[in-house]
This record gives C-alpha cells, sequence and structure tokens, in this order.
C-alpha cells in the first residue's frame, strides 16, 4: 500500500462550524447567512499524534484503507495527487463542481499547479522551473487562479510531489536552465551553482537559495514553491490556500549513499548525493509551507509492486502493522 501522511479529519472542525443551522431549521423562511472561506486555512493541529490520509494509488485503495483501521481518511482529488491536469495540453486544472461535492460530502479537497518534478515524465512536456520563475506560465496559472476562486474554500495545494522519490530523477532540474537530469550532472561534474536566482522576476524572493554547496536540483523545488505561494496567494489574492511541503519520501541520505557507493559512485557523485538527499536542504521556508508532508511506502507494497528495486526491507514495516498502529 501506499501511504501519504497528510492530512484527515481536519475538514469537520470547518463544516460543523458553519453556523445558521439551528435558526434557520426552526424559521424556514429565513436565509441562514453564507460563510465567508477566502481567508481560511486548513491549519488547526491536532490534539495529540498526526493527520493521516490515503489516495487512489489503485481504484478502491481509500475504501480498503478505511475498513481497515475503522477511521474516515478526509482527501479528495480528482486523480491521485499532481495528476490533475489536462491530458491534452498538460495544463494544471480544477474541477470546481467535482470539488463541491467532495467539500459537501465533508472531504479535505486537494489541488495542483504544474507538477515541478521536471522530464520525461512531466506532463506539460516544455515544464521547468527556470521558466515557472520566469513568468511563462502565468496565463495557465491565472486560468487555475480562477477555477480555484470559483471554488473560494480552503484547499491543500501541492506544488510537487515526492520529488525525492525513487522514480525521480530529475529533483528540480539541473545545468544553466533547469532541463538536465541528476545523471547528467553526475556525469557532467555538474549540480552545483549553476542555479542563478537572481536573473529571475521578484529575486527576493530567493535570496537565500543560491549557495553553491547546495544541489541545485533541490535549491530550484524550494524556488518553485516560493513562486506558487507569491503567485497564487499574493498577487492572485487565493488566501484560502494551505501549502503543504512536497510530500518527501522519507528515504535517507545514508541509504542512497551506500547504495551508490555499492554501485561504484565516485566521490563527485557522493558530494552531490550528500547535498541533494539531505532534509535540510529541501523546506522552502516557513513563509512558504502550512503543513510539513512525507511519503512512505510499507514494505509488502515495495516487494509487491517494484521487485526490481534493491531496498533495505528490514527496516520498513509492513501494510498490516502500520494499520494496526492506526485502527
Amino acid at each position: 500500500m501506499k501511504i501519504s501522511i497528510i492530512l484527515a479529519f481536519i475538514i469537520i472542525p470547518f463544516i460543523t462550524s458553519c453556523g445558521g443551522g439551528g435558526s434557520s431549521a426552526n424559521n424556514p423562511g429565513i436565509t441562514p447567512p453564507v460563510r465567508d472561506f477566502t481567508n481560511l486555512k486548513i491549519i488547526a493541529p491536532p490534539s495529540a499524534g498526526m493527520y493521516v490520509g490515503q489516495y487512489e494509488w489503485a481504484s478502491g485503495d481509500i475504501n480498503t484503507f478505511e475498513q481497515a483501521i475503522g477511521k474516515k481518511a478526509a482527501l479528495w482529488s480528482r486523480q491521485w495527487p499532481m495528476d490533475n491536469f489536462d491530458e491534452i495540453t498538460g495544463q494544471p486544472v480544477f474541477p470546481v463542481a467535482e470539488a463541491n461535492q467532495a467539500w459537501n460530502n465533508g472531504q479535505v479537497v486537494l489541488a495542483n499547479g504544474f507538477d515541478i518534478n521536471v522530464g520525461p515524465g512531466n506532463p506539460f512536456a516544455d515544464f521547468t522551473i527556470d521558466k515557472l520563475l520566469n513568468g511563462d506560465f502565468n496565463a495557465q496559472l491565472d486560468a487555475l487562479a480562477e477555477q480555484l476562486r470559483a471554488f473560494g474554500k480552503p484547499v491543500i495545494f501541492m506544488a510537487g510531489r515526492e520529488p525525492n522519490g525513487i522514480l525521480s530523477e530529475y529533483f528540480g532540474g539541473f545545468g544553466a536552465d533547469g532541463d538536465k537530469s541528476f545523471s547528467w550532472a553526475v556525469q557532467n561534474q555538474a549540480g552545483f551553482a549553476e542555479f542563478d536566482p537572481s536573473v529571475f522576476p521578484n529575486p527576493e524572493l530567493y535570496t537565500d537559495l543560491a549557495d553553491p554547496t547546495v544541489c541545485d536540483g533541490v535549491e530550484r523545488l524550494a524556488a518553485a514553491q516560493r513562486y506558487y505561494h507569491h503567485y497564487l496567494v499574493d498577487v492572485k489574492g487565493l488566501k484560502f490556500l494551505t501549502f503543504e511541503g512536497m510530500g518527501w519520501a522519507t528515504t535517507t541520505v545514508d541509504e542512497i549513499l551506500t547504495q551508490a557507493i555499492d554501485n561504484g559512485a565516485g566521490t563527485h557523485e557522493q558530494t552531490l548525493i550528500q547535498s541533494c538527499y539531505d532534509y535540510r536542504n529541501f523546506y522552502p521556508g516557513n513563509d512558504y509551507v502550512d503543513w510539513v508532508s512525507l511519503n512512505f511506502y510499507t514494505v509488502d507494497f515495495f516487494k509487491d509492486a517494484w521487485p526490481q528495486f534493491n531496498l533495505p526491507f528490514d527496516i520498513l514495516i509492513s501494510t498490516q502493522t502500520y494499520l494496526d498502529r492506526l485502527s
């Protein structure tokens, strides 16, 4: 089972506090006031523990998860996260009518922009983070912003998903234009000090992201999250967006480094791995993240779905153990 630790049940306080229900029920001629959600974020912390959710990695996953733990996973996305895009253009979309139905069902609604995982798998073929920062996609973001505005209620916005995961080869992109892969950076003794955020509009957003000792691919990811927050919240005024932290995979530097050394990694590759997989370099900053989110996988999912990967199965728990701890 693929698990995404993020939010669940968080929508309940907002639904139960909508107000006006009692008086309008007793006075059917009175129209209850419509609550303004446009400045409300999903930020109430749990009194203890954490919020946990499940999405449809495969059809029926949410129902299976809820049945197993006896609790409700209050997340909704038209597709699994980062997959809400037009299949022809690759442009991100937000399905307002479906989202309203999910909201009325008491579910937390997820939205996404362009997938900032650069590379051949990106649904928008010409996407790079450098182009995003340059404003090349503002017209598409304007259209997305109007769809979100039409919904007008708290939404979790995902700038990216698991950019350090085992299927991610690009992070946020390498090279002078941000369109090269991690492998390219290794082969070309590159990956540092080629990302210059001062050349883009709003350079004040990125003043601390020109560190020549930090992997360019990770600095670009942080810059992309900051740009999304700036453009959608500050410029477009969508103050009801709650930003999560990209759902980083729970992979440690030591795990990746050990595998790379076993495969003959040289000094430069080892240095690049240590920087790119260092969690201290991932975080875009408190001003741009409302929730820290992580993705992790249970051992039987790994063994069944991706047997080709040589992974440290002994440190991973089984799906049943995980579910037992939640129930």
